[in-house]
């Protein structure tokens, strides 16, 4: 371990591959005034809002698998989309975002 304190924000910003972020809408981890913040270091962040949850989601029911297979099958060309263009995936039904 360091001693010395890490900036994770920065560690965020300079994450250069797809990332999606699977939040219990009950979290007391991540708060979801967070989210805005991420998506504004990482501008093609996928959000994931999984109702009556808390903080890790089981990902036991179709509504919840669905945007995350979704995420992983998407082209690769949507991966690579530069940061000023914003490519969304269809929203589904339990707060997902992209």
């Amino acid at each position: 371990m360091h001693d010395t304190p890490r900036d994770t924000w920065a560690d965020w910003a300079n994450i250069r591959c797809p990332v999606m972020v699977i939040r219990g809408a009950d979290s007391t981890l991540l708060d979801a005034e967070t989210l805005p913040r991420m998506k504004e270091k990482q501008p093609h962040l996928v959000t994931l809002n999984v109702p009556n949850c808390g903080h890790a989601p089981m990902l036991d029911r179709p509504e919840q698998v669905m945007p995350v297979q979704h995420f992983l099958n998407r082209p690769a060309a949507l991966h690579s989309t530069p940061r000023n263009q914003s490519k969304s995936p269809p929203a589904g039904s339990i707060g997902f975002s992209g």
